[in-house]
């Protein structure tokens, strides 16, 4: 399984962009470009031809070349958003306590609704539809479920800490989230049935971790 990923860009207000894969350990670990920009997270939307979108800290969308992590301005959907997700062909995108659709044409929010939680970073789509997000609480990040009738709920699952900007839900239905801790990525695997969450892998690395997206011809 391959991932897309972008850092922080601590120290040079740049945010990398890069790759990893994941089989049984985290590996090949490769910067595909500086974005010249702070972006807090991808997404990538097969229904429009694997086209990889990313929200930057000054609230821009940006298209996103996985080759080479050069990115084209689209839009300005606003400064709030931190967390970015393509579902079912709608981009969403999630921040402070504001759910929002957001045209990957021109950047414009379409709709937004109000959710009890506030985004710690990532939204994530399971293959079933349903979405999935990284919220703040009682000082550790939280995962929660925004319903399709409206409304957000709490999964009852607790990550180990805080920190966690990053997370994906793979083909086959398995939740990752990512954090890096003093230099290190750590990639933990969530079980949403027995909601056990492990830690599966780690490498050293100083590009930070602002965001993910899975990669679904590498699976």
């Amino acid at each position: 399984m391959e991932f897309f990923a972008v850092g922080d860009g601590v120290g040079d207000h740049s945010s990398s962009v890069y790759r990893f894969s994941y089989h049984d350990g985290i590996a090949d670990v490769a910067e595909l470009g500086e974005s010249g920009v702070i972006l807090w997270d991808l997404a990538l939307d097969n229904s429009l031809g694997m086209s990889l979108y990313a929200i930057s800290d000054s609230g821009a969308l940006y298209r996103v070349d996985g080759s080479t992590g050069s990115l084209t301005y689209i839009g300005q959907p606003g400064n709030d958003i931190n967390a970015l997700e393509s579902c079912g062909g709608t981009l969403y995108g999630w921040g402070l306590s504001k759910l929002v659709t957001i045209s990957p044409a021109t950047g414009q929010i379409l709709t937004s609704r109000s959710v009890p939680y506030a985004s710690s970073g990532d939204l994530m789509c399971a293959p079933s539809g349903a979405l999935y997000g990284i919220a703040t609480s009682s000082g550790n990040d939280i995962l929660v479920l925004f319903n399709a009738n409206g409304t957000t709920t709490s999964t009852g699952i607790t990550l180990p800490g805080i920190g966690f900007y990053a997370g994906i839900v793979d083909g086959e239905g398995n939740l990752y989230v990512s954090r890096n801790v003093a230099g290190q990525l750590q990639l933990y695997h969530v079980d949403l049935a027995s909601h056990i969450v492990t830690l599966v892998g780690t490498q050293p690395s100083s590009l930070g971790m602002n965001g993910l997206a899975v990669n679904p011809l590498a699976w």
